[in-house]
């Protein structure tokens, strides 16, 4: 499972590419190792979000919508992202509506 920057920061390791915080990592089409994904978690860059309801195999969708993304994001079941709680579900309810 992919992790949430929670401090920007910029990856040596990838060209230098700017992550902002609430964004995943690693980006779609980044493959990095479990041993760099925990040096970012210890120095402050990122974090492991364990959702249980969500937590998905590589591949998969997650299984309740909205899904929460990390840092106030959320993804819809129609593949928007949303910021906010309340806004997501509102979304999320007028999606299922049909409106």
């Amino acid at each position: 499972m992919a992790d949430v920057v929670v401090r920007d920061f910029k990856d040596r390791l990838d060209n230098n590419r700017l992550n902002e915080k609430g964004q995943t990592y690693p980006h779609e089409g980044l493959e990095v190792t479990e041993e760099r994904k925990q040096e970012l978690r210890d120095k402050g860059y990122t974090a492991h979000v364990a959702d249980e309801a969500n937590d998905k195999e590589d591949g998969e969708e997650p299984k309740e919508f909205p899904f929460h993304k990390g840092g106030g994001h959320y993804l819809l079941s129609n593949g928007e992202s949303v910021k906010g709680k309340d806004e997501a579900i509102e979304a999320e309810e007028k999606l299922k509506a049909g409106e």
